[in-house]
């Protein structure tokens, strides 16, 4: 029964340290992905607003998305 119990630690600490390994490397590519937007000064999003409808735009009626696409 003990060698059950081992057993069962090792596998649970095993999927652990996968756990762990992923994580890692999930946060190095975010931590690039952030270095990468600051570099390009990106961090922070820009909103540009919308040019003001023109008449024809006004005129057009609202389709649905899947008639649209």
């Amino acid at each position: 029964m003990d060698s059950s119990l081992d057993f069962k630690q090792a596998a649970l600490t095993r999927q652990v340290l996968q756990a762990n390994t992923m994580f890692q490397r999930v946060l190095v590519t975010w931590a690039g992905d952030v270095l990468e937007l600051r570099r390009r000064n990106l961090l922070v999003p820009r909103w540009e607003s919308t040019p003001a409808l023109t008449e024809d735009q006004a005129d057009l009626p609202d389709e649905p998305m899947k008639h649209a696409a």
